[in-house]
């Protein structure tokens, strides 16, 4: 294989896990990468090709979980500012209140679930070696 035809592999491989990122079927996926659904078929039980979209895959839902982080920050901050506005009938300011608490509980659950998952993988990889 030359140079020219690693590089086009590798531009083949971008186009293909992009439109796979995007959301489309082995069929429409194949189509805009210029390539059978058999060949896109055959690339996805490829371990390396399968790692390579993974790896973006994580990357992608890495950068919607940091969207998603920095959106939380100012809904709570737009809550806030409702509960505490002068203006805001007592209901409102009650809703808002809830919400805040309802998020924050349900956020420290997460995180404390978490720790234990961790704690058991931990465990049971210690028991495995």
């Amino acid at each position: 294989m030359t140079s020219t035809d690693t590089w086009s592999q590798e531009n083949a491989d971008s186009v293909l896990c992009a439109a796979l990122l995007s959301g489309l079927n082995y069929e429409a996926a194949a189509e805009l990468s210029g390539c059978s659904r058999s060949t896109v078929a055959r690339r996805m039980r490829e371990p390396g090709f399968r790692a390579r979209l993974d790896q973006l895959r994580a990357e992608a839902l890495a950068r919607v979980a940091d969207h998603l982080a920095a959106e939380a920050i100012e809904s709570v901050s737009t809550l806030a500012s409702i509960r505490s506005h002068p203006n805001t009938p007592a209901t409102v300011k009650v809703r808002a209140a809830t919400a805040i608490l309802e998020a924050a509980l349900k956020y420290r659950a997460t995180i404390e679930l978490e720790a234990r998952l961790s704690a058991l993988e931990g465990q049971l990889k210690m028991r495995r070696n």
